[in-house]
């Protein structure tokens, strides 16, 4: 705005196609005021999580050799990238019709199938455990499991408060109002 190129850019917008402008200046407004937190903030909060999960790693597995580390360290970020979205496509070796059509189709792709991807490794780790334990066995199952425990219990405590008390007007009455909440309707 100081230079005057946003004035310039609407006038040559409104000149070359009139009828495409006002959409194309919506979505450029929209991407332009999001811009700050897919930019600057979303990255350094994926990197602080990297920081925590990767010291984890570290700190259990110390005699680990480089190349095990590397791919450790590699399954830790791509967790991460699962869990707080912004995926890197071309790690996905989508072609572009089929990653734009999914944009079309779905609001977020890359936190949809995050969450997918990391909840489908739950039930693949949890599969895959023995069925019977030995004193010394290692019992933990991951960062996958500890993000299904920990998203469970968020949505524990976020959908009392909304879906109960804003409904309602009262709060949880029961254990099963933490899992599914009443609406002041007949539950299904």
């Amino acid at each position: 705005m100081k230079n005057g190129t946003l004035t310039k850019e609407v006038k040559e917008a409104f000149s070359d196609h009139p009828w495409k402008a006002p959409m194309e200046m919506v979505s450029r407004t929209l991407e332009s005021t999001g811009s700050w937190l897919m930019e600057y903030y979303v990255p350094r909060m994926k990197l602080g999580v990297f920081h925590d999960m990767a010291q984890d790693v570290i700190r259990r597995n110390p005699g680990m050799a480089p190349t095990e580390l590397r791919e450790s360290l590699q399954k830790t970020w791509a967790s991460v990238d699962n869990r707080m979205g912004q995926l890197v496509y071309d790690n996905l070796l989508w072609n572009r019709t089929l990653r734009d059509s999914s944009h079309l189709a779905i609001r977020a792709v890359g936190w949809t199938l995050g969450t997918i991807r990391e909840l489908g490794g739950v039930v693949w780790i949890c599969s895959n455990q023995p069925t019977t334990f030995s004193p010394g066995m290692d019992l933990s199952l991951g960062h996958r499991t500890a993000y299904l425990a920990g998203d469970s219990r968020q949505t524990q405590h976020s959908s009392p408060p909304y879906n109960q008390y804003l409904h309602t007007g009262h709060g949880p009455t029961e254990l099963r109002d933490y899992f599914f909440s009443s609406h002041g309707r007949e539950r299904s």
